[in-house]
């Protein structure tokens, strides 16, 4: 058998249809590849797509059949407004000379003291209100100088700001009434219940004595032949029914001359406690001058009087300290005192903790707390804030609310002395870029020559101390 020769085309067609078979095995294999990635792809996407649609919000239809099938929305008690305690008369205007943190609140409007459904309907509102416990933290030293011949010495104030603790204390205003534990009581003192207050008279007494114009008056509706039908008995009728009995007693007395005071008081609460934490707070940034914690309670009172041209002098605090600084008072006040029928029958007891029986207790009781914190944890929870206010040196009695205290509560120690450069202002931020990519112009470098011999001046004063006393 002969070799084969190279021009006969038989071997070559064989070897040039084999290698298109493989290339058309690999074409499909490619293909089949890419239908594979493909379907990988959309899997992927539509996955994506699932995901993406659990974490959109829910729709308008949606959020409207959960809302009417589900339990109701509970709401998180909001802030106390100072508006609250304002009060507004018939001709639509509020008291005058409103502040939020004045200890009572008076009103002249001729409603109250007209019209008994008006003023129940005013203490009923009030009484729903808690007073305004703050912690008043002062920091100051002595300035003395000296010409050799005598000393002078002059207290300097280092700050001066207030603590509100209504929100972290009480608790029964808004929505967030616990019902296990009475937190809020109201009294109204009755007819013959032994306690000894002001009941429409000078003094106080332990039984309502109406006057001879007052039977007159109410003849017919609550007296008979002198004889007094309506009493306020201990435990036979409601408090709403007592007080309106109260506003009617008021509203009939003829004297010229009257008021009826809301009672206001704080319970459970020892603010002596925290004073050794918060001073030591203080402490730790070096202060060395003389620190004053106190308590005061804002709108412990609201009292109602009649619109009589003696009671508008009284309202008036020029006329008050006038009488004050010239002694006038020994001859207003016995005058006053003889003509002003009083009425304070009605107290507002606010607890922030309560004492419970509880047999595992070594005493056989425990205290809980309107808010769950103690007088210690409640230190420690404004500590930050205080830490942050003295250093700023904040004063003109500046008050710090909850906000604040827990805003400063995430802050890390050279973030409340405003050390670290993120809390910095937008504008000094600025500044420093300007001055770092050599834009800055003179009041640039004038700035930052003050804010560094500020920051230089904060530093000594963590190091040296700050607010010793002094001597020149």
């Amino acid at each position: 058998m002969g070799r084969p020769s190279l021009d006969d085309p038989s071997p070559l067609n064989a070897l040039h249809e084999l290698n298109t078979q493989h290339e058309l095995n690999a074409q499909h294999e490619l293909n089949a590849q890419h239908e594979l990635n493909a379907q990988h792809e959309l899997n992927a996407r539509s996955e994506l797509n699932a995901r993406n649609e659990d974490d959109l919000p829910p729709s308008y239809a949606d959020v409207v059949d959960a809302v009417t099938t589900d339990a109701p929305i509970v709401l998180e008690p909001g802030p106390l407004l100072d508006t609250e305690y304002m009060i507004p008369s018939g001709n639509g205007q509020v008291t005058k000379d409103f502040d939020p943190k004045q200890s009572r609140t008076v009103t002249l409007a001729p409603e109250y003291s007209q019209c008994e459904h008006t003023l129940y309907d005013l203490i009923k509102g009030q009484a729903a209100l808690p007073p305004r416990p703050f912690l008043v933290i002062k920091g100051s030293h002595t300035d003395t100088r000296s010409d050799g011949k005598q000393e002078k010495k002059e207290t300097v104030l280092d700050f001066d700001f207030q603590l509100d603790l209504v929100r972290t204390l009480l608790k029964g205003w808004d929505e967030d009434h616990d019902l296990s534990l009475p937190w809020h009581d109201v009294v109204v003192v009755s007819d013959h219940d032994g306690v000894k207050t002001f009941r429409g008279g000078r003094c106080r007494s332990r039984i309502w004595k109406p006057r001879q114009q007052t039977r007159q008056r109410w003849d017919g509706e609550a007296f008979i032949d002198g004889e007094q039908e309506t009493l306020v008995v201990p435990g036979t009728r409601s408090q709403q029914s007592d007080l309106l009995t109260w506003c009617k007693r008021f509203c009939g007395d003829p004297a010229p001359l009257k008021s009826f005071t809301l009672t206001r008081t704080l319970h459970g609460f020892d603010d002596g406690l925290m004073h050794p934490s918060l001073t030591s707070h203080i402490r730790s940034l070096n202060y060395r001058g003389q620190i004053d914690i106190s308590t005061s309670l804002a709108h412990n009172s609201v009292t109602v009087c009649s619109p009589h041209w003696i009671n508008r002098l009284r309202a008036n605090s020029y006329v008050y300290y006038t009488c004050i600084i010239l002694q006038l008072w020994i001859i207003t006040w016995p005058v006053i005192w003889w003509l002003e029928r009083r009425y304070e029958v009605v107290r507002s007891t606010w607890h922030t903790s309560q004492l419970l029986e509880d047999p595992i207790a070594r005493t056989n009781v425990r205290r809980v707390y309107a808010r769950g914190r103690d007088e210690a944890s409640l230190a420690e929870f404004w500590a930050p804030a205080v830490k942050q206010a003295a250093w700023r040196r904040r004063t003109e009695g500046e008050v710090l609310t909850e906000e604040d205290a827990l805003r400063a509560l995430v802050m890390r120690e050279d973030q409340l002395l405003g050390w670290d450069s993120r809390t910095e202002s937008l504008a000094e931020r600025d500044r420093r870029a300007r001055v770092n990519r050599g834009d800055g112009t003179f009041v640039d470098s004038v700035f930052g020559f003050v804010r560094g011999v500020q920051d230089m001046g904060q530093h000594q004063d963590i190091v040296m101390g700050w607010g010793e006393d002094t001597y020149q």
